[in-house]
């Protein structure tokens, strides 16, 4: 289970558009929320939490926005697939990878909210 949804990436890159005719297509974005999920899950199961997460509402909002955050990275870098190997890269893709990973850096190590342990 998604904690983001669409809307979220699209919130987090307001300036991109996602649709069927796009790079990427809404289809592909949508793939990369399920992934980006599904690391957050191995991250937070590794921690002997039971996912998906649905309790607390803070935490879970929380969660949204890391999905969203690492999904957005995904879909610049496939809009911008050159960058990647180019040492300029995707400015933005690249902040929001970095943020997304030190996201999963406190999931792995920092205290997590008092009701999930």
């Amino acid at each position: 289970m998604a904690y983001a949804a669409l809307a979220d990436v699209q919130a987090i890159n307001p300036k991109r558009t996602y649709s069927a005719s796009t790079t990427p297509t809404t289809t592909q974005v949508t793939a990369f929320i399920d992934d980006i999920a599904a690391e957050i899950d191995s991250v937070l199961s590794a921690r002997g939490l039971a996912t998906p997460v649905t309790a607390p509402a803070s935490f879970l909002a929380h969660l949204t926005h890391v999905n969203a955050v690492g999904a957005a990275a995904r879909a610049e870098f496939a809009m911008f697939p050159e960058a990647a190997e180019s040492p300029a890269g995707s400015p933005q893709g690249d902040r929001l990878w970095g943020q997304y990973q030190e996201y999963l850096r406190a999931l792995r190590k920092d205290a997590l909210p008092v009701t999930m342990v």
